[in-house]
């Protein structure tokens, strides 16, 4: 399948780095992620490039045949992570697409089975964004799947696993009046700065993946809803359109972590944790965070541990109040946890 006819080029600033996009005009997944970013002002030759491919067959080999040894090391789901033997370039490939990241040439190059209509898959969507994140890492962008929000003077760091909450929680605060940094990802980098935040939470915002339930609790939501493709039911809802005024592009400063679960109550309670658990709970949102053969893991493992650290955690037990009254029931849940000064 050609696509030199129907291309399209950003080049944009996400968080301090140059970012060269070229790809086929039907790739809306990491295209209209990188849209939201202020256009980059000059050309930089320490940019990140990359480069789409569509086609109609799928990719199959999982790394290039260019006489390099790539080891298995690690997954994301259902794709499967390979390193090159002198730890400079990563693969990644889920049977339908593959992405080689480069590391010395500061590249992403990836070619991905489409449907005639440029669809790609669930799984090509989660390698795009991977691979972004994996490219980042390189530039002190260290990946977190969790949500984040910003109330005012501080943030809330919304982590768990897939099923716990972490959308509904953070659609509930962005509903009482917070402003978001993403719903799926947040990048964080370590921050020099003189008043105490070591650590600056960078927003990654994706489109968010919502419940019905919470999408229909929340006013305005479900009006810009859509159907998202094999997301477990979900909806696919663009932030931007819901929450018009509420994107917070980066926020350094006090953050409270936590750690959400949906139980079979009437009213969610917040319970205090301590730095322990929630120093095990970002390490299993951080998936890279104690792979082999990945770059950095020392200055992830840093972060994580001045998040855990340099604030408070709550476990917090989301009841049925929650869908009842989602906006008095997330500023109680924003007053119980804001951060001790």
């Amino acid at each position: 399948m050609s696509t030199a006819s129907t291309t399209a080029a950003l080049r944009v600033d996400m968080h301090g780095v140059t970012v060269d996009y070229v790809g086929p005009a039907w790739e809306r997944s990491l295209s209209s992620l990188l849209a939201l970013f202020e256009p980059a002002s000059r050309e930089d030759a320490r940019a990140l490039r990359v480069r789409i491919y569509g086609q109609s067959e799928p990719v199959r080999e999982p790394y290039p045949s260019d006489g390099a040894r790539w080891e298995p090391r690690f997954f994301f789901g259902v794709i499967q992570g390979f390193v090159r033997d002198d730890g400079l370039a990563y693969a990644l490939s889920d049977a339908r697409a593959r992405a080689v990241i480069d590391l010395v040439d500061r590249s992403i190059t990836v070619d991905a089975q489409c449907d005639e209509r440029g669809a790609l898959s669930v799984s090509t969507h989660g390698l795009l964004h991977a691979s972004l994140c994996l490219s980042l890492r390189e530039r002190g962008l260290f990946e977190l799947h969790a949500a984040a929000v910003r109330d005012g003077d501080s943030a809330r760091l919304v982590v768990g696993h897939a099923g716990a909450g972490k959308t509904s929680c953070a659609l509930m605060m962005l509903a009482a009046g917070a402003q978001y940094l993403g719903d799926d990802r947040v990048l964080l980098r370590q921050r020099a700065g003189g008043d105490g935040a070591k650590v600056e939470l960078c927003a990654y915002p994706r489109t968010f993946h919502v419940p019905l339930a919470t999408a229909s609790a929340v006013e305005g939501v479900l009006s810009v809803a859509e159907r998202a493709e094999g997301i477990g039911g979900k909806l696919a809802v663009d932030p931007r359109r819901a929450f018009p005024e509420g994107f917070c592009r980066a926020f350094a400063g006090p953050t409270t972590v936590l750690l959400p679960r949906v139980e079979p109550r009437a009213d969610s309670a917040t319970r205090l944790v301590s730095a322990a658990e929630a120093m095990g709970a970002l390490i299993e949102s951080s998936a890279l965070a104690l792979v082999d053969g990945i770059r950095h893991r020392d200055e992830n493992l840093a972060l994580l541990a001045a998040l855990a650290n340099g604030g408070r955690a709550y476990a917090v037990a989301l009841g049925r109040d929650a869908l009842d009254r989602p906006i008095e029931t997330a500023r109680r849940i924003l007053d119980e946890t804001r951060p001790v000064r």
